[in-house]
């Protein structure tokens, strides 16, 4: 059966799947799996994506993911190349670390969002032997940090995923949202529930309603057919972005410095970061890239100076200020 392709649409919600080639493991150590946040982070502020729901499990992960701007191949590739060279660098030189490419399905919203962030937050437990009473189960999913299930239960809306759109599946009152979201992922893993009986009517391509499943099967099949349909982006196609020169020259009129003061390695300066967080935000550029644009060594280093930037960010007015400023300029 030949592969099916990437539908992208603007607004379109997804559940990702993420298999780790068979070996290691895709998060060996604790410092992995945050290491892999850090990126979703980035990665969604670059390209202005919705994390709703999301689980690293040994050797998998699955997020539920909307993209506004049709782009989940460009946010997925952030994430996956820069967590690729992270494995590269502590674990393994050679060989792949995914096994095959990742797996994407369409989602409606409503009652097949609620059940795919279920089938989402059970999967710790799913991939873990040894579980066998439901208090186990739901101890272990208590205190697990690695997936956005306890941030869910609190409707916390500043967490990595947001919940809004999973809690309003449940209906009122909305004080019961999360106490029955808990219920039914315990219900669902204590009962051994398999994915089908979780999800609901689903295929290959789609999650959701007959009536939805119809529609995008048949947007699949004028893609097969060579033929444009309205409102999906063409898969592959790369946005050509900012050049970095001119990104360059705005971030230090913002910031009211010599362009040189960006190459220089300075103590707590947050010149360096703000220049590396633009370039990641606008230029399309790879944090390679950048690393070896602005002279910082890695890939990594990249990340952790953005994610300096964005910590100062928080609770510096001005920095925030400047930040906003380009932005706005970059992002209209």
């Amino acid at each position: 059966m030949a592969r099916p392709l990437r539908i992208e649409t603007q607004d379109a919600c997804y559940l990702v799947s993420l298999q780790g080639a068979d070996g290691i493991g895709l998060f060996i150590e604790s410092r992995d799996a945050r290491h892999f946040q850090e990126l979703m982070a980035l990665s969604a502020e670059k390209h202005r994506v919705v994390l709703h729901a999301y689980a690293l499990a040994q050797n998998s992960a699955m997020l539920l993911v909307q993209t506004p701007e049709a782009n989940l191949g460009m946010y997925l590739q952030g994430i996956l190349t820069a967590f690729a060279r992270h494995i590269r660098h502590f674990y393994v030189q050679s060989g792949p670390i995914m096994q095959g490419r990742y797996r994407a399905q369409l989602v409606e919203p409503g009652a097949a969002l609620r059940a795919a962030a279920e089938w989402v937050h059970g999967l710790p437990v799913r991939d873990r032997d040894g579980m066998k009473t439901p208090k186990q189960k739901e101890a272990f999913l208590a205190k697990y940090s690695f997936s956005s299930y306890l941030t869910t239960l609190a409707g916390d809306e500043e967490a990595l995923a947001s919940p809004v759109q999973i809690l309003r599946a449940y209906g009122s009152p909305a004080s019961k949202r999360g106490t029955r979201h808990e219920q039914a992922v315990l219900r669902s893993l204590v009962e051994g529930r398999s994915e089908k009986q979780v999800l609901g009517p689903s295929n290959r391509l789609s999650i959701g309603s007959d009536a939805f499943r119809k529609q995008v099967d048949l947007q699949h099949e004028k893609l097969r057919n060579g033929k444009k349909v309205k409102g999906v982006k063409t898969y592959g196609v790369k946005a050509k972005g900012i050049a970095r020169n001119r990104l360059v020259a705005a971030t230090a009129s913002a910031f009211q410095v010599e362009k040189t003061e960006f190459f220089r390695h300075r103590h707590d300066s947050m010149l360096r970061p703000a220049l590396a967080f633009m370039l990641y935000q606008f230029s399309n550029m790879t944090q390679q890239e950048i690393a070896d644009f602005i002279g910082v060594g890695s890939a990594a280093a990249v990340s952790l100076q953005i994610k300096r930037l964005l910590k100062r960010r928080g609770s510096d007015a001005e920095l925030n200020k400047r930040l906003q400023g380009l932005e706005s300029e970059f992002s209209s």
